[in-house]
């Protein structure tokens, strides 16, 4: 939550896609607007936030190397986002790293 909330302005907009799970953590649906089908006029306003949503987590990334607990979360999610950023956006917010070639299991 922490991360959303120090995003600024545009926290009110993230927000309402948060919600928390039954185990305590909460989440964000990051992609709700986000899919193959998405008008250009929205997609021109949705990218620069994919970017710097994949720029985070792969800083994210970088920062667990050292704790393999951590990384392995970090490294799912990843793979997770990767499988589900939409065609138009692939080319610039696609996240490499080790352990990225493979697509993610559910």
């Amino acid at each position: 939550m922490q991360d959303i909330k120090s995003a600024g302005s545009s926290t009110g907009d993230l927000l309402k896609f948060a919600f928390q799970a039954n185990d305590g953590p909460y989440s964000v649906n990051l992609l709700e607007q986000a899919d193959n089908e998405t008008p250009e006029g929205l997609r021109a306003h949705l990218l620069p936030r994919l970017k710097v949503i994949s720029a985070t987590i792969a800083t994210r990334l970088d920062e667990a190397t050292d704790n393999p607990n951590h990384f392995e979360k970090v490294q799912w999610f990843a793979r997770y986002w990767n499988s589900q950023i939409p065609k138009w956006a692939s080319g610039e917010c696609l996240i490499s790293g080790p352990g990225l070639e493979s697509s993610v299991t559910l």
